[in-house]
Parts: structure tokens; C-alpha cells; sequence
């Protein structure tokens, strides 16, 4: 139900611990009262974000804490815990973001914000690196715009990009637009993935990052992706938009279906 978030599944068994209310129909089927739903809707949801922000308060704790081999175990387990690297992926995610509410809250200190985005880093880079891909397969470049020094989001997305196939290679933040459309003319990269964080709040930057990349993607059939919550444009010519990276997976998707139309 789209009310609480959850599948058929998990509702199935609410109905059977006798957590979630129901009655029967003639034909043998639950029947749902919408007001028992909403009653239940916000306990719900509120332990469950509850629970989230404990899991998030966690990680960041191992992050700060914790040996790089730990969080290396922790994020090779993560696709069986959230389904899929792309879940995954939002979840790291939301670890970073906790570190950037504390830092605009000065709660914590540069190095330990510098500390805990680069174990992050080089925890998903691990992993990352681990993943096999085929000598054939297609490969995407995954770049940092300038100014986002820590490019957690773009680490994530290169670990995404292999888990789907891909021979991704991360680019760090220092690659200016320019030199970067001039590097990719002639090349047979398939995608390219421009990551933002939600820092990046210089909108004429961005904009001007996405200008001189996309006709070069146009000009060589190169898939274009611009993610993270950054100040993107909101109008694009070419390309695809992904906030999170259950998104990316969706645009990812849809690259790889077979084009229906005649030949």
C-alpha cells in the first residue's frame, strides 16, 4: 500500500501478527478500513524513521570510529540488507548528509568531516574495485564537478556502474569542463555521469558544467547523467536527471532496453 510504504507482502503479515486491523469479505479476502490505515499510517512511519535515523547515527559512528576493514565488511554487505547497490547507494547517501547537517550545525570539525568522507570514499572505491566486469563491457567515465572536494557521490555511482556491467572509472573534482570536453571527443566511453552534492549550490557553475559536456555527448551517441541533489539546471537539452540513485537505476534501465522502433 502506497499509504504505508511497504509491499503486499509485509502487509500480509501485519494482518496476520494482528498488528494491522482487517476484516474478511464473503469471497475469503482482507478487507482494509481506510481509518484503521490511517491510524496505524503514522506510528508506523514514525518508528520506521525513527529506526533509519538510528541506522544513519550508526554508520557515521563507524565512519568516525571504526577500522577501514570494518566499514569495508559493512558496505559489502549492504546490497543484501537494502536489495541492491542502487538502495545502497542512497543510503551511503544519507550517511553523507548527516555529516553535512553536522557541519552546518558545527558539530563536528573539519578533520573529522574529512576523516569520515574519505574513509567513506576509499571503503566504496574497495568495494568497488572488487566487482567483476567483463573485458568487453561498455565503459562510463564518472566525474566530481570542481568544488566537490569529497565526490562520496561519485564513488557510489562508479560502484553502481559496475554492479550493472560497466568498466566505470571515477575522475576526482579538479577536471574543469573544458579539458574534460576536449578529453572525450573521439573516445568510446558510453556515459558519462556528472555527480553534484547538494553543496554545490552555485547554479551558473553547474549550468555552465552542463553546457560545454552535452553536445559532445550529442555528437558521439554518449549517454549524459547529471546526479546528486546539486543546483543542476532545470531545463536540459540532452541527458538525464537523477536525484537519487534509485533513479539512476531507472535511467540506467532505460538505456539498456532495446530500442522498439523499426530499423
Amino acid at each position: 500500500m502506497k499509504l504505508l510504504g511497504v509491499g503486499s507482502t509485509t502487509i500480509k503479515r501485519w494482518a496476520d501478527d494482528g498488528v494491522l486491523p482487517y476484516n474478511r469479505t464473503p469471497g475469503g479476502h482482507r478487507r482494509f478500513r481506510m481509518s484503521e490505515i490511517e491510524d496505524f499510517a503514522p506510528r508506523h512511519n514514525g518508528h520506521r524513521s525513527a529506526l533509519r535515523t538510528t541506522v544513519i547515527s550508526g554508520w557515521f559512528e563507524l565512519l568516525r570510529d571504526g577500522g577501514l576493514s570494518d566499514v569495508i565488511d559493512k558496505v559489502r554487505a549492504l546490497p543484501d540488507i537494502q536489495g541492491d547497490w542502487f538502495a545502497a547507494g542512497d543510503m551511503l547517501g544519507a550517511v553523507f548528509g548527516h555529516l553535512g547537517r553536522r557541519w552546518d550545525n558545527e558539530e563536528c570539525s573539519v578533520l573529522e568531516a574529512n576523516v569520515v568522507s574519505a574513509k567513506l570514499v576509499q571503503a566504496v572505491a574497495t568495494v568497488s574495485a572488487g566487482l567483476p566486469v567483463a573485458t568487453s563491457a561498455p565503459r562510463a567515465l564518472v566525474a566530481a564537478v570542481p568544488g566537490d572536494h569529497h565526490a562520496v557521490g561519485a564513488a557510489i555511482a562508479q560502484l553502481c556502474l559496475r554492479s550493472r556491467g560497466y568498466e566505470a572509472f571515477m575522475l576526482g573534482s579538479t577536471v574543469a569542463a573544458e579539458q574534460l570536453k576536449h578529453d572525450l571527443a573521439g573516445t568510446d566511453f558510453r556515459l558519462l555521469v556528472l555527480s553534484a552534492s547538494s553543496w554545490q549550490t552555485d547554479i551558473v557553475t553547474l549550468k555552465n558544467y552542463f553546457r560545454h559536456l552535452a553536445p559532445v555527448c550529442r555528437e558521439q551517441a554518449m549517454e549524459l547523467v547529471l546526479g546528486g541533489k546539486g543546483a543542476w539546471p532545470a531545463e536540459m537539452d540532452y541527458g538525464h536527471m537523477c536525484r537519487t540513485f534509485r533513479d539512476f537505476r531507472g535511467v540506467l534501465d532505460a538505456i539498456a532496453k532495446p530500442s522498439s522502433s523499426p530499423t
